[in-house]
Parts: structure tokens; sequence; C-alpha cells
């Protein structure tokens, strides 16, 4: 025996104008219902002018960020000491007045002889003919001073960080306390040495800077913009 079959709950042409319902509120919930009313982003050009609906303050991640970097970028770099350094240049002080004691025992040369033969030589070369002149004029006991006052400068100068703009005052400094124990050709000579061999003797910490720069730039305030009701907040074409 056959079975009639049930009737359809809803017709065909029901079901067909479900669908467009459904077609329609789904349609609604993407397409603004006003043409040009999406949101407009920090950095964004503005499709129009907009202006404050109601009084409203908010915190700018734009200019938070870049007032924070200019905080970062603003931090100096930590400087550390390379004694190596110091080390490296003690030794070349040696080797100056060594390569000026055996010329001035070249008792077979002349003074002029002597001074060409060093400008000849590293590093006694890198000094002026008149520090040179005045180290090979010194007795054994007055050149034994000088090196010693020499050694004495380099560890008076070298015990900060020295940058290339502090060096000459630093040398002035020292050679200001030793001026009355020396005599002219000494302080020529310790002079002109310390001004070759000052130099910058330090390094930069990477890390110690970078972590200044963090430090500075999570210390900064956020911005915090606020708008008055009616208040233009972007003009049309602006960013």
């Amino acid at each position: 025996m056959l079975r009639r079959r049930p009737a359809p709950i809803i017709s065909r042409t029901g079901a067909v104008l479900f669908g467009l319902v459904i077609a329609l509120a789904a349609g609604l919930l993407v397409v603004p219902l006003i043409p040009g009313s999406r949101s407009v982003g920090e950095g964004e050009v503005a499709p129009r002018t907009l202006d404050a609906r109601r009084d409203v303050q908010f915190v700018s991640e734009v200019q938070t960020a870049a007032v924070r970097q200019q905080a970062a970028d603003a931090v100096d770099d930590v400087l550390a000491i390379d004694p190596a350094i110091a080390e490296a240049q003690r030794t070349l002080l040696d080797t100056l007045f060594t390569q000026i004691r055996d010329v001035r025992q070249r008792t077979d040369l002349s003074l002029d002889d002597q001074v060409a033969l060093l400008l000849r030589a590293a590093p006694a070369s890198q000094l002026p003919t008149a520090a040179l002149t005045a180290g090979l004029l010194l007795t054994r006991e007055q050149a034994e001073a000088a090196l010693a006052s020499t050694h004495s400068g380099l560890d008076a100068v070298f015990a900060v960080a020295l940058t290339e703009n502090v060096i000459s005052t630093r040398v002035d400094d020292y050679l200001a306390s030793q001026s009355a124990s020396l005599s002219p050709n000494q302080r020529t000579l310790v002079s002109e040495a310390l001004r070759l061999l000052a130099v910058p003797n330090f390094r930069v910490d990477e890390e110690a800077t970078e972590a200044n720069r963090v430090d500075a730039a999570a210390n900064a305030s956020p911005v915090v913009v606020t708008f008055n009701r009616g208040q233009v907040i972007v003009s049309e074409g602006d960013i």
C-alpha cells in the first residue's frame, strides 16, 4: 500500500522569499547604511571632515609612540673606559723615549742629523722637531725624570673617559701642576708626548645604552588627546 508524501510545511515560493530576506539582512550587516561613513584610523587620509559627536578623551598611540622614540633618541651613549687603550699608549711612550735615548747616545752625529734620524722612526717621527730637539738636549737624569712625568701625565689624563674635545684641557691641567718641576726642554718634550699619546680611551657600552633608552621610552608620558563636542577632529583630505 502506497503512503502519501506529507505536504511541505513551507512552499517553494515561500522558501525563495525567505532566502531573499536572509540575503538582504546579511548585506545590511556588511554594507554601511551611509556611504563614506567608515571609521578613519590614525595616519589615514580623512574622506570627509569629521567632528566630535560628544566630549571625548583618549590616548593617541601614534603621538605616544613618537614621544617615546624622541625620549629614547635623546639618551646619551654610556661610555666605558677601556684599560687596554691606556696600556697600549704607555707602551708607545716607552718606545718613544727609548728611541730618543738611543739616538742621543750617537755622538758621531750632529744634533741636526740626530733629529733627522728620529724623523724616520715611528713613533718619534710623529713629534714636532722642537720636541725631538728638546729631548736630545736632555741629560740622562733629565730624560728619566721627563719619562716619569709623562707616565704620570698619562695616568692623570686616562683617569676619566677621555673624549676628543677634552684632551687638550686635561693635558694643560696636568702640565700646570708640573710647571715648577720641569725645565723648559723637559716641559716641551712632556707636553708634546702627552698630546701625541692622549687619545680617546673609551668604548660605547651598547647594552647599558640600550637599557637606558628603553627606560626613557617607558617613562615617557602617554599623549592624551581631548576633543569637545562639535570640535573638528580632522578636515577632509587631512591625515
